[in-house]
């Protein structure tokens, strides 16, 4: 029996049919509107003649591997350039042509690309061959310098980001891990391209990346068509001047256009383009590429976060991307789309993903689905913990390659709203974390900027313009502040010692820009304690007072603990599913009880709040509309005992996108019975939106009528 399902007399949790509904439907829907070709293109996955399947989006635990297959360039291919193009190897690989190593890459979870040699016409054939190596390998750390670990293990420097805390010695997430393919280029062609949309300017912009691979200088013509994805319709066209780019060079060149109509991407109407670009000389097109994008723009406003104008309030979590103890059957396309319906049914906005960059499919998806992601660096080492950092190369190496090379991998995915530009990097002072920000500034100024992981956020918040308080472990850092003391709880927090109960944690809001939260009320799964397992209430309670208090982002870590629940029907995943409802409407005065209700002080059954029959209990609704779009709601209270309705109550309520009111209700409290339900409930245009119970036990034994009026407002 689940945990959850040993409090069903205590409370009844509901939640409308129409999630599941959705969810469902989300997990078995084929691509929305598919990834167009970049270019010309053969794709190189499968099972190759040596080394297995390729990719392997989470790697191995293998110290080094070769792999091999033989590849044949198209016959069309005349006249091009080829490059072959990994998505991510890690994390050193050696590329071999023919028996003769052509390339050497270093850094894990990023792209590069590896020209072939100029030898290599179209319509022949070669045999690749590609040496990985894992993380262990020089140059990736250095084994001269080394420092115990927490469990007495003594780890190499680590020279290069490598994913994740090093509490072992592993080689873990090795492999070729991303697509890989080979393309084909025109002598001057298109090497990158950055759609970068403004709502609040209503327009576009494209930075082009040129390169020039002939031997004389080349002038050239950029044009491209902006081509909606669901219905093919061109909807802009873009050009530039005539362009000079010398022999050898890479050139960059903007494109900039007013756009002041465009189709919104929102993350629930998550509508793409297609960029379809040109070189044209003399009339001939040199190279021709196309990448998906959307229109949309986030920004920071005050203390609240805006999404083409609309308050955007995040509800999130983290995800590890290859992690196997933790989310096994998510890391294929199939499964990744289920994992999104699951989080998208639990009412996650917003994703994390945590120390491992994942692959494009995953990022692509999400662009898709309307799954929005942060999307965090491999920067990971624990605060006080064993990672041996050489910092001065760790930095260099970041700055100069990897963090580059991630940022414009990702930077046109519509569905990243966001850039982690570290995790827990308690060797990385102020400084140097504002130099990794800046370097991700400069290649994206459009996105907001966060340092997850450190309790003192003026050490943390390395660039200036980030524009956001980091608050990973919501705590009065060195446990003071005034909040409360104790170590009942995690990270030094006993919630129901605090002396201003579910509203506690305003204390740590930022008076001028928004506050989020990367781990509150932290539950990984697993073994977990008992303070952890109260967690699992408080992640669907506390996060209700820091929804009222105003944070902009609130990230419980959930999905790894739901997701290994017993019944999928547990109270506590229902409780945690309500508390981030879009539309939600909530008891003001029954949250603030707490977990009590629900849960014991040694986990047993909770204690109802108790209510005297006849009495008229006068009460507070916080109705909220976190949707982007819409702003009247209907709600409606019913009184009930088992099947038996005593009162009812329903009214219309305006509450601007992104905000909430309170509204206070009152009704009488039935004769005759030993237990009441309160149901509230949420629609908007006759689609309902939320559904929630709460339970109270009635005392006394008079007689009489009851109102049969829940009245509201």
């Amino acid at each position: 029996m689940s945990k959850g399902k040993l409090f069903t007399a205590a409370v009844a949790t509901l939640v409308t049919a129409a999630s599941f509904a959705v969810a469902a439907s989300l997990a078995v829907a084929a691509p929305l509107v598919g990834v167009p070709p970049l270019r010309e293109q053969v794709s190189l996955n499968g099972t190759w003649d040596k080394g297995g399947q390729v990719p392997n989006y989470i790697g191995e635990n293998i110290a080094s591997r070769e792999y091999e297959r033989r590849v044949s360039i198209p016959a069309s291919w005349g006249g091009k350039r080829f490059a072959l193009e990994f998505g991510a190897v890690n994390h050193i690989a050696q590329i071999s042509v023919n028996g003769v190593q052509i390339a050497e890459h270093l850094g894990g979870f990023i792209p590069f690309s590896v020209d072939l040699p100029p030898t290599l016409k179209a319509g022949d054939s070669f045999t690749l061959k590609v040496v990985v190596k894992g993380r262990l390998h020089e140059p990736i750390i250095d084994p001269t310098g080394s420092r115990a670990n927490k469990n007495g293990v003594k780890n190499p420097w680590v020279l290069w980001p490598v994913g994740n805390a090093w509490n072992k010695l592993d080689n873990e997430y090795t492999g070729i891990t991303d697509d890989v393919w080979l393309r084909a280029y025109g002598p001057v062609a298109i090497a990158d391209a950055f759609a970068q949309t403004s709502f609040r300017g209503k327009t576009i912009r494209v930075d082009y990346t040129l390169r020039n691979s002939t031997m004389a200088p080349q002038t050239v013509r950029l044009e491209a068509d902006i081509v909606s994805a669901s219905d093919g319709k061109t909807e802009k066209t873009l050009a530039a001047p005539p362009v000079t780019v010398a022999p050898g060079q890479t050139k960059t060149v903007r494109v900039e256009a007013a756009w002041p109509n465009p189709r919104l991407w929102w993350p629930d109407q998550p509508h793409l383009y297609h960029l379809r670009s040109r070189l044209v000389q003399g009339g001939k097109r040199l190279d021709a590429e196309t990448r998906r994008f959307g229109f949309r723009e986030f920004w920071a406003q005050g203390t609240t976060f805006r999404l083409n104008g609309v308050r955007f309030n995040s509800t999130g979590d983290y995800f590890v991307w290859g992690k196997d103890n933790h989310w096994p059957d998510s890391y294929t396309p199939a499964g990744w789309r289920k994992t999104i319906a699951a989080l998208k049914d639990l009412n996650t906005q917003s994703v994390r993903l945590h120390k491992q960059p994942a692959p494009q499919f995953a990022l692509d998806i999400a662009d898709e689905t309307g799954l929005l992601l942060v999307s965090e660096s491999a920067l990971d080492g624990p605060t006080g913990g064993a990672t041996p950092f050489k910092l001065d190369k760790y930095l260099d190496n970041s700055i100069k390659f990897w963090v580059p090379a991630w940022v414009k991998a990702n930077r046109n995915h519509a569905s990243v709203w966001m850039w982690s530009a570290m995790n827990e990097m308690g060797p990385v002072n102020k400084e140097n974390a504002q130099k990794v920000g800046k370097v991700i500034r400069d290649l994206d100024p459009t996105r907001m900027i966060i340092y997850e992981g450190h309790s003192n956020p003026e050490t943390y918040e390395g660039d200036p313009n980030t524009d956001i308080n980091s608050r990973h472990y919501p705590r009065p850092f060195g446990n003071t502040g005034g909040v409360w003391t104790g170590s009942g709880e995690p990270w030094g927090a006993k919630p129901e010692e605090s002396p201003n109960g579910i509203y506690a944690w305003k204390v740590f809001l930022d008076p001028a820009k928004p506050t989020a939260s990367g781990e509150a009320l932290f539950y990984p799964g697993g073994q977990a304690n008992a303070a952890q397992e109260r967690n699992a209430w408080w992640q669907g309670v506390w996060t209700r007072g820091m929804r009222y208090n105003g944070w902009a982002a609130i990230g419980p870590a959930s999905y790894r603990w739901i997701r290994r629940a017993e019944d999928p029907n547990d109270l506590r995943i229902q409780n945690r599913r309500n508390a981030y409802a879009r539309v939600a409407l909530f008891d003001k005065e029954y949250d603030e009880l707490g977990i009590a209700p629900f849960i014991g002080p040694t986990g047993g059954p909770g204690t109802l709040p108790q209510v005297a029959a006849g009495a008229n209990l006068k009460r507070t609704l916080v109705l909220y509309n976190d949707e982007f779009r819409d702003t009247k709601i209907d709600i409606e209270v019913v009184v009930k005992a088992g099947d038996k309705v005593f009162a009812r109550g329903a009214k219309s309520f305006q509450v601007a996108l992104g905000e909430h009111i309170d509204i206070p209700f009152s009704f009488q409290v039935p004769f005759g019975v030993k237990e009441i339900q309160v149901v509230r409930k949420t629609s908007k245009n006759g689609v309902p939106k939320f559904e929630e119970s709460r339970s109270f036990t009635v005392s006394g034994d008079g007689t009489g009528e009851t109102s049969g009026v829940v009245t509201i407002g």
